[in-house]
C-alpha cells in the first residue's frame, strides 16, 4: 500500500507502467516522482535491484547518503528523506522539487517494479518463470520495509 494518492497508466507505446502523483496534495511537485521512473530509474531488473539494495542500505544504516539520476532529475536521499530535482526547470521555479519520505520512495520503487514486471508477462515479454525470482525478491524487499514502518 501506498501513502500517497496516485493514478496509474498502462501505456502500450512505450511498454511502461507510468504512476503520477501529481495528484496528491499533499505531496508537492509529487509528479516529479513519477518521472523519475523509468527515466532516471530504469526499468531493467539489474538497475531496479541495485536501487532497491542502495535505498535498503540506507535506510538501515549501511550507508549515509544516495545519490542518483541524471536524466531528468536530480535524485538525493538521506536515511529521512529522498529529494527529487528537475534539472530542466528553472532556477527560480518553484515546481522544480520534490521531497518525499525515503522509505515510501523506496516503496514506490519495488510497487513500481512488480506492476512493470506483471504488465510485461501480461504482453507476453517474459514468461513467469523469468519474472518469478525477481518478484519474491522485490516481495521480501518490501517485507523489509513494512517491519521497519511498524517497529
Amino acid at each position: 500500500m501506498l501513502k500517497y494518492l496516485h493514478t496509474i497508466e498502462y501505456n502500450t507505446r512505450i511498454n511502461e507502467v507510468i504512476i503520477d502523483f501529481g495528484i496528491d496534495t499533499t505531496l508537492d511537485n509529487g509528479y516529479l516522482v513519477g518521472n523519475s521512473l523509468g527515466t532516471d530509474i530504469l526499468g531493467d531488473v539489474p538497475t531496479i535491484k541495485k536501487e532497491v539494495e542502495d535505498l535498503i542500505d540506507l535506510l538501515e544504516g549501511r550507508i549515509e547518503l544516495h545519490e542518483g539520476g541524471g536524466n531528468v532529475n536530480l535524485i538525493s536521499s538521506d536515511i529521512d528523506f529522498t529529494i527529487i530535482e528537475d534539472i530542466f526547470a528553472d532556477s527560480d521555479s518553484n515546481d522544480s522539487t520534490c521531497k518525499i519520505e525515503t522509505i515510501e520512495y523506496t516503496k514506490i520503487i519495488i510497487m513500481w517494479a512488480k506492476m512493470n514486471l506483471q504488465y510485461h508477462f501480461q504482453q507476453g515479454m517474459f514468461s513467469a518463470e523469468d519474472i518469478q525470482p525477481i518478484m519474491i525478491w522485490l516481495d521480501t524487499q518490501y517485507l523489509k520495509l513494512y517491519k521497519q514502518t511498524i517497529l
